[in-house]
């Protein structure tokens, strides 16, 4: 099934976009949203980071916060190492985990430049389930003039 990318052909916008951002979580929606970012990576000639943010408000109700914290970060690292093995050879890319709170995270790293896309899913689940649609609901209403956002479903 086509996303429209294909179909309409027009990759204007991406003219002047340096990098496109993509927002993963874990979950098997960050696949589509990855799919696209490759299409679009490859329209425009733009490498490609994947982001996840792990955030610290997962820790609040387990008995050792630390300890499950640094397990999260560990098996995201992992994750983010393979996913990007699993891209084509063609596309640049790089990764980024943080800790915080993943709508602030993104915003405030695509407010580092005019020239960021971001690519997120516009739901799905993995470490952030207790936000489903809250991450892309957030960045879409955000109001932030330099942040364009493209859902994937």
């Amino acid at each position: 099934m086509s996303n429209g990318f294909e179909s309409q052909g027009n990759y204007g916008y991406l003219a002047d976009k340096k990098q496109i951002v993509v927002g993963v979580d874990g979950g098997h929606q960050a696949k589509g949203a990855l799919d696209n970012a490759v299409k679009l990576s490859r329209a425009g000639q733009i490498p490609i980071t994947l982001v996840q943010v792990v955030d610290p408000e997962l820790t609040k109700h387990v008995a050792n916060p630390q300890s499950y914290l640094k397990h999260l970060t560990e098996t995201v690292e992992q994750e983010l190492k393979a996913l990007c093995e699993q891209l084509p050879a063609d596309i640049k890319h790089s990764y980024q985990m943080t800790i915080g709170d993943p709508v602030n995270t993104l915003i405030s790293y695509l407010k580092e430049s005019t020239n960021y896309l971001l690519v997120a899913q516009s739901n799905g689940g993995g470490y952030n389930i207790q936000k489903i649609g809250h991450v892309a609901k957030a960045l879409m209403s955000n109001g932030h003039r330099n942040l364009e956002t493209v859902l994937t479903i």
